[in-house]
């Protein structure tokens, strides 16, 4: 989902579950979106949260006293306004006389050179830790030509400036972060727009135990496609209207996707996986997405935080009853199937 600053509730459940040695244990890691920037720190999430602290400021959410009004609206308001910049319409003055914006703006709202230069000074990424993992570090990015959904392994890049390239694809919303990545001969942007929930090509490539976290409710979800909808299209009608076709594909398959996501396990022609899924509660997944306000984005830290710690003690007691991860979880908290977690250790899980 664009979950953008909403992201940060991933970060905390992320933490939770870091805390308590399940993400250990994970053989592989995919970000989609701002996903593709968390899982840059998978190996320690706090440094993750580090990034976030560094983007509440106005270097990275450029709205000016005349945008504000978008914070109570959504991303699809920002990206009407900045497409009718960029396209030029006769448009740009009745949005002016009804929004109250009277100037072009210059740059985008969300400024990834600004992300992209935190990474390489103040919050850098392991690099060589990445490339020489036996895990795989995969993210998710869409071809603004055709629509289509690509993938690539951090394990490949061989600089930090590469592999940079690839996660700010992954998180380049069309008008609201500026221009396409080019990347070889095509032009990417954000991968939500074509693989929100790339939960077959997981289970294909042999996963057969997915952790999910969304940032919205799935009650949210597609509503929140509602607006990307429209964005692909304001997006198409300036370059590619293929886009636009593969992404109603897409948005088409979804409400059965979600399901498929929510009953517990996924099928593909090469087997089956199961799947949890982390997710908001209803109604605690309204943040605005270019929220930068830090009390507010402190408490969808706490909530995602909480959000892992019973998942975990969700899993403790599946653990009892011969659940699919009690082998992960033996491992990672110590005891055997005869023994029942300690006082401490129910404790230390909430």
């Amino acid at each position: 989902t664009p979950g953008c600053m909403r992201g940060i509730g991933d970060v905390g459940a992320f933490c939770a579950l870091h805390e308590e040695g399940i993400s250990q244990q994970f053989s592989g890691y995919f970000g989609i979106s701002v996903g593709a920037v968390e899982i840059l720190f998978a190996d320690d999430p706090t440094k993750g949260l580090g990034i976030f602290s560094k983007l509440t400021g106005h270097n990275f959410v450029k709205l000016s006293q005349h945008d504000l009004t978008l914070r109570s609206r959504s991303l699809l308001s920002a990206a009407t306004l900045r497409a009718f910049q960029v396209v030029g319409t006769a448009a740009t003055s009745k949005l002016a006389e009804i929004t109250g914006y009277d100037g072009v703006r210059v740059g985008a709202y969300l400024d990834n050179e600004y992300l992209a230069h935190v990474l390489h000074t103040e919050h850098v990424p392991n690099i060589d830790a990445i490339r020489t993992s036996d895990k795989e570090y995969r993210v998710y990015y869409t071809n603004a030509r055709t629509g289509q959904a690509h993938s690539f392994d951090l394990r490949d890049a061989k600089t930090l400036d590469e592999m940079l390239i690839h996660v700010d694809a992954s998180s380049r919303l069309p008008f609201i972060s500026g221009k396409p990545v080019s990347i070889g001969d095509e032009l990417m942007f954000d991968g939500c727009y074509s693989a929100s929930y790339p939960v077959h090509d997981i289970a294909e490539r042999g996963y057969n135990r997915i952790v999910m976290m969304l940032s919205l409710h799935p009650d949210d979800i597609l509503k929140s496609e509602g607006e990307i909808a429209r964005l692909v299209d304001l997006y198409a009608r300036v370059h590619a209207r293929s886009s636009t076709e593969a992404y109603a594909e897409y948005r088409a398959k979804l409400p059965d996707l979600i399901d498929e996501i929510m009953s517990g396990e996924i099928k593909t022609d090469k087997g089956n996986a199961h799947i949890r899924v982390i997710h908001p509660d209803k109604g605690d997944s309204q943040m605005n997405p270019l929220e930068t306000d830090p009390s507010v984005l402190e408490d969808v830290f706490w909530q995602g935080y909480a959000r892992g710690k019973i998942f975990v003690a969700q899993i403790m007691r599946e653990h009892r009853q011969g659940s699919h991860y009690t082998s992960q979880l033996t491992a990672a908290l110590g005891f055997n199937n005869a023994q029942a977690p300690t006082v401490k250790q129910r404790v230390a899980l909430g």
